[in-house]
C-alpha cells in the first residue's frame, strides 16, 4: 500500500549529482554525454551529516517543495507518494539499501493523460560485476496508480538477463525479454550503470541497472504506452 504524503509548495524531484539532468520521456538516447562518478556502497547508505561526508551527503538528497531530504532518511521498500496541493502534481518514490527510484505525475484533465515519468535513478552501482552463477532477483514494480511485481534473473556466466512485470488490473504481464549485460546510459543524463537495455514483449524498452557493491539490487525503468513504470528488486537467490 502506498503512503500518501501533502506537500504545500510545487513538487521538484531533483537528486543532486553533478551528472544530473532533465526527466525522461519515450526511449533514452544512445548518445553518449559526460560520465558520471561512481560513489562506495556505505557512502550512499551511510551518507550521515559531518564535515567528510558533507560532499556525499549533498549528492543523495530530494528536493521536495524547497526543502531537501536526505535519500538515507526515506522509509525504504514501500511505495511513496508526495502530493502538492498548489498544482496538483505528484511525485512516486522507492528507496532500497541502495538504490532509489524517482518519478512524476502532472495534474490530470479531461485532454489530459496522467502518464507517469520515471526522471531520476540514483544508487551505489556496482562496479565490479559477478562472472558466474545465476542470480533471482524479486521486488516491486509501480506505475502512476498501481503497485505490482519484479522477477528478473541473471545469468551472469553468460551475461545475460530476463524477467517480468506482472500484478497490475490496468494493463497485463510484461515480459522482459533477454537482454545482454553491458552499460546502460539513463534518461539522456550521462548516468551509466552496469545493467540491461532490453525489448518487451510489446516492443517498448526497458533499462535496468545493478546496485550494491555484490550486485544485491536491481532497479530503472519500463517502458509501457500506459507512461513508463519504475522497477525495482532485491536479490533473493543465487545458483
Amino acid at each position: 500500500m502506498s503512503i500518501h504524503k501533502k506537500i504545500g509548495l510545487a513538487t521538484i524531484i531533483a537528486l543532486g549529482l553533478a551528472a544530473c539532468g532533465g526527466g525522461g520521456g519515450g526511449s533514452p538516447s544512445t548518445a553518449s554525454t559526460a560520465t558520471a562518478q561512481f560513489v562506495s556502497v556505505n557512502q550512499f547508505s551511510d551518507a550521515t551529516p559531518g564535515i567528510k561526508a558533507a560532499a556525499y551527503d549533498a549528492n543523495f538528497t530530494i528536493s521536495l517543495g524547497g526543502k531537501a531530504y536526505k535519500v538515507a532518511e526515506l522509509e525504504q521498500d514501500k511505495v511513496l507518494t508526495l502530493t502538492d496541493d498548489a498544482t496538483g502534481e505528484s511525485s512516486r518514490i522507492y528507496r532500497q539499501q541502495y538504490s532509489i527510484i524517482t518519478s512524476s505525475v502532472p495534474k490530470g484533465g479531461q485532454d489530459t493523460p496522467l502518464l507517469m515519468t520515471v526522471n531520476k535513478i540514483r544508487g551505489a552501482f556496482t562496479q565490479v560485476l559477478p562472472t558466474q552463477g545465476t542470480y533471482n532477483y524479486q521486488g516491486k514494480a509501480f506505475s502512476r496508480t498501481e503497485e505490482g511485481a519484479l522477477a528478473y534473473s541473471v545469468n551472469f556466466d553468460k551475461g545475460i538477463g530476463s524477467g517480468k512485470v506482472s500484478g497490475f488490473k490496468e494493463f497485463k504481464d510484461i515480459a522482459l525479454q533477454e537482454a545482454k549485460l553491458g552499460p546502460v546510459l539513463f534518461n539522456q543524463e550521462g548516468l551509466r550503470g552496469k545493467g540491461f537495455a532490453g525489448k518487451t514483449d510489446l516492443g517498448d524498452d526497458y533499462r535496468l541497472a545493478l546496485f550494491g557493491e555484490n550486485a544485491e539490487e536491481i532497479g530503472g525503468m519500463v517502458y509501457h504506452s500506459t507512461g513508463e513504470i519504475g522497477v525495482a528488486g532485491k536479490l533473493i537467490d543465487k545458483k
